[in-house]
C-alpha cells in the first residue's frame, strides 16, 4: 500500500494586518494590531483544517478577530478615501514638497478607499512617476509617500508599508547628488549682485551670509524681524517648523540701510503697508511676494536670471578685452589660458542658482564650526548639514598636508653591541 501523498505546502499570507499560517495541519493567525497609540498582540488558532479550499473561511474568521480587537482598542475604524485622508493631512503643517507628492498621490487614486489599494499598486505609482529621475529624487519621493502612509497605519487606515526597493546609498544624505558648486566663488555672486535691482541684490546678499532658503527670504521675515542694533534677522516658521535667528555681518549694514531707504519710498507710494508686520523683502515693484505654498518656482527667479544673463554678458566682454590685449602683446600661452578660463567661468556662471549659496554656506562655515552652521542655516540634524557640504579633494589634501606625517629623517638609534 502506497503512503499518502503530502499535501501541497500552503505559504503564509496576510489578511487585515495579521499573518495566517499553518501549524499542525491547522490554520493559525498571529501579529500585532494597532489603533492610534494602542496595540494588541494576536496569537491564536482559527480551528480550521489547513487546506486550499478553506483559505476563504480562514480569512473570514481572521476579519472577525481583527474587528473585535480593533473595537477593544478604541472602536471600529471607518475606512476613508485617499482624497479624504490627504485633505485631513493638509490641515496640519506640511512642507511644499510633501504637499506636491500627496497631490500627485490623490490625483492617481482619487476616491478609492486607501485600505483597498495594494502595496504593489503604490509601488507601481512611484515607479511611473519617477521614471528617468535620479535615485536621490526617487528616494525623497518615496520618503514623502511613506511618511503619509505611516500616519495612516497608526490610525488603522492602512495595513503596512508597500514593498519598496530602497536605494540605501541614495538615501544617505551625506552621499546624495550634489550640484556642480565646487568651483563656485564669491566673485560670481558679486557679479550677479552688481547687475541686480536693489530689491533682488539685498536678497542675494542675505542669502550669501545666512545660507537661508529662498522661501525664508521671500515669505519668512517681516520688517520687525530685522534688528540693526544687534545685526540679527529672524526667519519665522521655517521648513523645519522653528524660528531661525541669524547673525548679519557688520559689512552688510550699509547695503541694508540703502535698501530700507528704497523700501521707505515704496511705503510712501502705498505699494506696501508701513507696519512692522509687513514683509521685509519686496519685488522690484515694491510689493510683497504672494505666498504660493511652493506650488510653482521661486518667485524671484525671473529677476535673478535676468541679472545673471547681464553678468554673463559683462564677464564675456571683460575676458574678450583681456584676450585682445594678450593678442596685441603676442602672448599665446596667456591667450590659451584666458580662453580656457572664459569658457569654464561662463558655463559655471550660467548654471548658478540661488540654492547654490546654501550649499556654499554649509561648506564654508560647516568645515569650521558645524554647530554654528546649523544654527545659522536652520539645520536640525548634522547629517542634513553634511548633505549640503561640497566634496573638495583639494581641501581634503590641504588638511592632510597640514597635519603632516611622522618624520622619517630622524636619526635612528642603533642598538648597542654586546660588550665582551
Amino acid at each position: 500500500m502506497k503512503p499518502p501523498r503530502n499535501p501541497k505546502r500552503i505559504e503564509p499570507w496576510h489578511c487585515e494586518g495579521l499573518r495566517i499560517h499553518v501549524r499542525a495541519a491547522t490554520f493559525h493567525v498571529g501579529g500585532t494590531l494597532r489603533v492610534g497609540k494602542q496595540s494588541k498582540r494576536v496569537r491564536e488558532t482559527l480551528g480550521i483544517e489547513a487546506s486550499a479550499a478553506n483559505r476563504s473561511e480562514a480569512e473570514r474568521k481572521t476579519r472577525e478577530i481583527a474587528a473585535e480587537v480593533r473595537r477593544d482598542l478604541g472602536g471600529g475604524v471607518v475606512r476613508k478615501a485617499v482624497s479624504t485622508l490627504v485633505a485631513e493631512r493638509f490641515k496640519s503643517k506640511i512642507g511644499p514638497s510633501d504637499r506636491r507628492v500627496l497631490e500627485d498621490f490623490t490625483g492617481t487614486f482619487k476616491t478609492r478607499i486607501l485600505w483597498t489599494i495594494s502595496g504593489e499598486e503604490i509601488v507601481a505609482f512611484v515607479d511611473f512617476r519617477q521614471q528617468g529621475n535620479t535615485p536621490e529624487t526617487r528616494e525623497r519621493f518615496i520618503s514623502s509617500v511613506c511618511s503619509f502612509l505611516n500616519k495612516q497605519i497608526a490610525k488603522g487606515q492602512y495595513e503596512k508599508l508597500p514593498p519598496f526597493i530602497r536605494d540605501q546609498k541614495a538615501r544617505n544624505p551625506q552621499r546624495r547628488a550634489r550640484r556642480a558648486v565646487a568651483q563656485f566663488r564669491i566673485d560670481f555672486i558679486e557679479a550677479i549682485i552688481a547687475e541686480a535691482h536693489i530689491s533682488n541684490a539685498i536678497q542675494l546678499r542675505v542669502e550669501w551670509v545666512c545660507g537661508a532658503r529662498v522661501s525664508s527670504i521671500l515669505q519668512g521675515c517681516n520688517v520687525g524681524d530685522l534688528d540693526l542694533k544687534t545685526m540679527t534677522l529672524t526667519f519665522r516658521d521655517t521648513k523645519n517648523g522653528e524660528d531661525v535667528p541669524v547673525a548679519l555681518p557688520e559689512s552688510l549694514r550699509n547695503a541694508l540701510l540703502e535698501y530700507l531707504r528704497w523700501r521707505a519710498q515704496q511705503v510712501r507710494r502705498k505699494t506696501v503697508g508701513p507696519g512692522s508686520d509687513q514683509a521685509l523683502f519686496l519685488t522690484y515693484k515694491g510689493r510683497p511676494y504672494k505666498p504660493n505654498g511652493g506650488e510653482w518656482g521661486t518667485q524671484n527667479k525671473t529677476a535673478f536670471n535676468a541679472a545673471k544673463r547681464r553678468a554673463v554678458k559683462k564677464l564675456a566682454t571683460s575676458y574678450d578685452e583681456r584676450i585682445a590685449a594678450m593678442e596685441a602683446a603676442g602672448d599665446q600661452n596667456e591667450i590659451d589660458r584666458l580662453q580656457r578660463m572664459k569658457a569654464d567661468d561662463l558655463k559655471l556662471l550660467a548654471k548658478i542658482t540661488q540654492h547654490w549659496m546654501r550649499h556654499k554656506f554649509a561648506t564654508d562655515v560647516g568645515r569650521r564650526d558645524p554647530r554654528a552652521a546649523m544654527n545659522q542655516g536652520g539645520w536640525l540634524d548634522v547629517r542634513s548639514l553634511h548633505g549640503y557640504m561640497i566634496s573638495d579633494a583639494e581641501h581634503q589634501r590641504h588638511l592632510i598636508e597640514e597635519r603632516g606625517s611622522p618624520d622619517t629623517n630622524l636619526t635612528q638609534v642603533k642598538p648597542k653591541k654586546n660588550s665582551k
